[in-house]
């Protein structure tokens, strides 16, 4: 026979059992409910990230690299024939020959240029030199003729050799008016003499000058007296051509 007290007491540990499964139940389905809204009813929200989004910069372009410079084109000039410039004409009155350059222009609108021819013993460059320099400097004044002396041939010879023939041969070729000849010792009468009068019938002034006297400045003075003196008297081609004019 069952015992009733012992069947009551397991009844009332069933309810009490029921109670607590049935509260678990509910609380569980609230939580579920909950849940249930949170995640459908709600709107969703992004999550936040520790630091603001920011938009990755681009990298700068990278530099464009210059455009090769086209490569130089060769031209060549034009070929232009060329000439041989035509021959300047020979003449001697406009050129020195020798071993002296002339420092007198070949014309003057002022004055008549006298070409001159200088000849000296064989090494004695220097004397020449300074004798065709002074010749040049000459300036004569109250003349009938204004005149100045161009040397225009300066060269040796040999004082043993008659020179006279020579001398006066290359005068004549290059068209001097005036010739000077260095000598040892001043010519004697005679012979001065009879050179004088050959050049003068060539319309050629002869003067000879002792190497002792080519730095003395008054020899200079008897010789521009010389030169007037004969030019008053025997006018030089040039001259002559420019009074017919």
């Amino acid at each position: 026979m069952a015992d009733p007290q012992k069947d009551e007491h397991i009844e009332e540990l069933l309810s009490k059992l029921q109670g607590i499964f049935g509260k678990l139940s509910r609380s569980e389905e609230e939580e579920s409910k909950s849940k249930f809204d949170s995640e459908f009813r709600a709107p969703a929200e992004p999550p936040k990230s520790a630091h603001p989004s920011t938009k990755p910069t681009p990298p700068p372009p990278a530099p464009l690299a210059p455009a090769a410079a086209p490569a130089p084109v060769e031209t060549k000039p034009a070929e232009i024939p060329l000439e041989p410039p035509p021959a300047a004409p020979a003449s001697t009155s406009t050129a020195s020959i020798g071993v002296y350059q002339s420092v007198v222009p070949p014309t003057d609108p002022e004055k008549l240029t006298v070409p001159t021819a200088l000849f000296f013993p064989t090494g004695k460059d220097n004397e020449a030199k300074s004798l065709a320099s002074k010749l040049e400097m000459m300036a004569p004044k109250f003349t009938k003729v204004a005149f100045r002396l161009r040397v225009i041939v300066c060269l040796p010879y040999d004082p043993k050799s008659d020179w006279k023939e020579s001398t006066l041969a290359k005068t004549v070729e290059n068209h001097c008016q005036t010739l000077f000849v260095v000598v040892d010792r001043a010519l004697d009468d005679t012979k001065k003499k009879a050179i004088s009068s050959e050049c003068e019938a060539k319309n050629i002034y002869f003067q000879d000058v002792p190497l002792s006297s080519i730095e003395k400045k008054a020899y200079y003075t008897d010789i521009l007296l010389g030169l007037v003196f004969y030019f008053d008297s025997h006018r030089p081609p040039a001259a002559e051509e420019g009074t017919a004019a």
